[in-house]
């Protein structure tokens, strides 16, 4: 099968390019979308979240996230049994919007700030005190269900999605058509210390 355009995603351990078709929000067969759809196994009717509208994606990624981990999983090796939902949290979410501009406005894909700021940084400094985290980041997906695909089709950020012990989430999306990749993602999946 032929990809409509390349992405790069970026892995905790590093840099690994993916190639992926954007046809919907469909893992297995579950679909991530707006409203409900069938899944044939490989695409969706319609595509969902655009990047371009954050009220929509902040109100509707922890409900996605919560459905992806409501199944049991493969995530490349391992296995893991179902997961708790998770729930919206705005600190995390601003926590996510400063790093996704951050990549957008220097046109680059990292872990790490422009400014050197690593997710525990970010999070902290948005007022969340954590005692877990995790981060996914991505760029090139247009849709929240083309990156949550993605980042199913990735062990370490499928383990991430994955990860019981986090309770809540914070996402953004930023549009930026000058940069390389013009669409920016980031996912902070996290455990406060309270």
């Amino acid at each position: 099968m032929g990809c409509m355009r390349y992405m790069l995603i970026a892995l905790l351990a590093g840099l690994v390019s993916g190639c992926y078709l954007e046809v919907g929000g469909c893992s297995g067969n579950v679909c991530f979308a707006v409203s409900e759809q069938t899944c044939d196994g490989h695409h969706c009717a319609t595509p969902s979240l655009r990047c371009e509208n954050p009220q929509l994606i902040r109100q509707r990624m922890a409900e996605i996230v919560s459905e992806a981990r409501a199944q049991a999983r493969r995530c490349g090796a391992s296995s893991f049994p179902q997961a708790d939902r998770v729930y919206w949290n705005d600190q995390l979410a601003d926590a996510a919007q400063r790093h996704a501009d951050d990549m957008a406005r220097h046109n680059f894909l990292s872990h790490t700030g422009s400014d050197g700021s690593t997710a525990w940084q970010r999070a902290e400094e948005a007022g969340y005190e954590p005692r877990r985290l995790l981060e996914n980041i991505g760029g090139g997906d247009e849709t929240a269900s083309a990156i949550m695909n993605a980042w199913l089709g990735s062990p370490d950020h499928c383990a991430n999605l994955m990860d019981n012990r986090v309770t809540d989430i914070g996402a953004a999306c930023v549009h930026d058509p000058r940069s390389d990749f013009q669409t920016y993602w980031s996912l902070l999946l996290a455990t406060d210390d309270q």
